[in-house]
């Protein structure tokens, strides 16, 4: 829980979880909100998010990548990732 910022954000018509603009759609809205640099961090949109109030959960990329290198040098794939805390309810925090 501690490796992880959540931050409610409003997504724009058009936008959607495989929008190929979601990215750089996420870096604009966070970006004032943000301690490091963007590149360096890991966006996760909440389950079902579709255009307007979303919750945006943020970790360093870093981070992520070796903590998915622990669990795959043990014969552990990952196919899904879970927050051990997520806000409760819906919208924007």
């Amino acid at each position: 829980a501690q490796a992880l910022s959540w931050h409610g954000v409003e997504l724009p018509k058009g936008v959607t979880p495989s929008s190929p603009r979601l990215r750089g759609v996420l870096e604009g809205l966070l970006e004032d909100r943000l301690l490091d640099e963007p590149d360096t961090l890991h966006f996760a949109l909440q389950p079902g998010a579709h255009a307007g109030a979303v919750r945006v959960a943020v970790c360093d990329r870093a981070w992520l990548a070796a903590a998915l290198q622990v669990l795959d040098a043990a014969g552990q794939p990952v196919s899904r990732i879970v927050p051990e805390f997520a806000p409760e309810g819906e919208g924007t925090l």
